[in-house]
């Protein structure tokens, strides 16, 4: 292979005579690098356009789960159950409306204060350190509690509490439910007195099911007949 250049300012040309495969090997081996490197360079960004669009996916994905599970927890949070949300140390953060329409206390009156504005004072300090207790140990407390509504009033509601864990494993929140059981209770109190009533009655009361067949006897039956309820429990009256 021959190249040659000719001078402008001199009345010469320079001709020089070149072996071709040791004057293309430097470029060939340059351009194998290059094109190398040029492919190394789209892989890693075809890689990375790749790991960029998995993580769009699934950063979108979140998001349209946390949205729904934010919908559900709004619809779940507007519930017939009086529900309040605390911070760790029990002040109140949030409160739906139920809790409102139970104890009387709106969010404005009830944010901001510690859950203690409920006591009725009519539950000793070992009450309240059990149902401390009964959260720290198992995250969780569920029965029944007399508090005073803002009337004045004490109600029976059961309550229940539920212990939410961060990601350092504390507890970051508690979340709790609160439901007016004052006409269950009223139902249970007319029951136990009718019951008080039909065992100390003076006259003999047999209660039997549709059929006939006996369920129950009261004391005084017993001792009116020498009857004892084990005896004839079953047997159909005659």
């Amino acid at each position: 292979m021959i190249a040659y250049r000719a001078s402008r300012t001199y009345p010469f040309v320079l001709v020089v005579e070149l072996d071709k495969e040791r004057a293309l090997a430097n470029w060939q081996q340059e351009a194998g690098n290059t094109f190398k490197i040029i492919g190394a360079v789209l892989l890693a960004a075809l890689a990375l356009a790749g790991l960029y669009f998995v993580r769009f996916e699934r950063l979108a994905r979140k998001q349209e789960l946390d949205q729904e599970q934010l919908r559900i927890a709004a619809i779940a949070f507007e519930s017939q159950e009086g529900m309040i949300i605390t911070d760790a140390k029990a002040v109140v953060l949030r409160v739906n409306q139920a809790f409102t329409t139970i104890t009387g206390y709106s969010a404005g009156e009830s944010v901001g204060r510690d859950m203690n504005f409920l006591k009725s004072g009519k539950h000793s300090p070992q009450f309240y350190a059990a149902i401390r207790s009964s959260v720290e140990s198992t995250g969780a407390f569920a029965g029944e509690i007399l508090n005073r509504q803002k009337d004045g009033t004490i109600h029976p509601h059961f309550l229940g509490i539920t212990a939410v864990y961060g990601d350092d494993c504390k507890v970051s929140h508690y979340v709790a439910t609160l439901t007016d059981i004052t006409t269950r209770k009223s139902a249970e109190e007319s029951l136990l007195t009718l019951s008080r009533a039909v065992e100390q009655s003076p006259v003999s009361i047999v209660i039997t099911d549709p059929g006939g067949r006996i369920e129950y006897v009261n004391p005084r039956f017993e001792t009116a007949t020498g009857y004892l309820l084990s005896e004839i429990i079953g047997e159909t009256r005659g």
